[in-house]
């Protein structure tokens, strides 16, 4: 597989088209979804999800065939058919077109690959094997998603909130990594009073090892 560049796109609000009524083209949907993307699906049928989403204005779906001019005023293309010469045509109309395009049924042949995602909060992970292997890819899938629980997303938020402190009350650059450094000593303990519901006391916790420090900091 050719050489990658992983990156994290912004597609908020930005109107992404996928080609494909079927499974494949509703789990890309649902994934554009996430990011907040606005969506339209061109296919001749829909899944019962996708028909589901439309009727609650999620979507937008144009039941006809593909065509290039479905290609106008897009930031991303999913080409999400179960026919590959359909999927090779809106490739070769993306590459025209300058639109970033990928391919369910061969990433390769595409201009980008889709990677696994857990999202917990501003915490998110992606990983790809490339297609090489998709057990690995679910195997991993399942370790990352013990390892960073659903609690993963107020503790990024606190420790979010706290940087911002950090920075506004200390310039120190030596200060600011002890303080940042003290708040990751304490995930474990913080991630405990989150997992519990103990929320309030998490941010008083965290909110005096950081007091601490840079109280220690300014008197020394």
């Amino acid at each position: 597989m050719a050489l990658q560049y992983p990156i994290y796109l912004n597609l908020e609000s930005e109107t992404c088209l996928v080609v494909g009524g079927g499974p494949v083209g509703e789990r890309k949907v649902e994934s554009l979804l996430e990011a907040g993307s606005k969506v339209r699906v061109v296919s001749l049928d829909f899944t019962d999800n996708l028909k589901k989403l439309a009727e609650a204005g999620r979507i937008h779906i144009l039941v006809e065939a593909y065509g290039h001019k479905h290609l106008d005023a897009v930031k991303l293309v999913f080409a999400a058919t179960n026919d590959r010469k359909v999927n090779a045509q809106i490739s070769a109309d993306c590459a025209e077109a300058k639109v970033l395009c990928n391919r369910a049924d061969n990433g390769a042949e595409g201009d980008f690959v889709t990677s696994s995602v857990i999202r917990r909060g501003d915490l998110i992970i992606s990983f790809t094997t490339g297609s090489l292997f998709p057990a690995l890819t679910g195997k991993i899938l399942k370790e990352l998603e013990s390892r960073f629980d659903v609690s993963y997303a107020d503790y990024v938020s606190l420790l979010g909130s706290l940087r911002s402190k950090i920075k506004s009350d200390t310039s120190d650059p030596k200060l600011r990594k002890t303080a940042a450094e003290s708040l990751l000593n304490s995930e474990t303990d913080l991630l405990k009073m989150l997992r519990d519901g103990e929320k309030k006391l998490a941010i008083e916790t965290a909110y005096k090892i950081v007091e601490d420090v840079l109280s220690h900091g300014r008197n020394t």
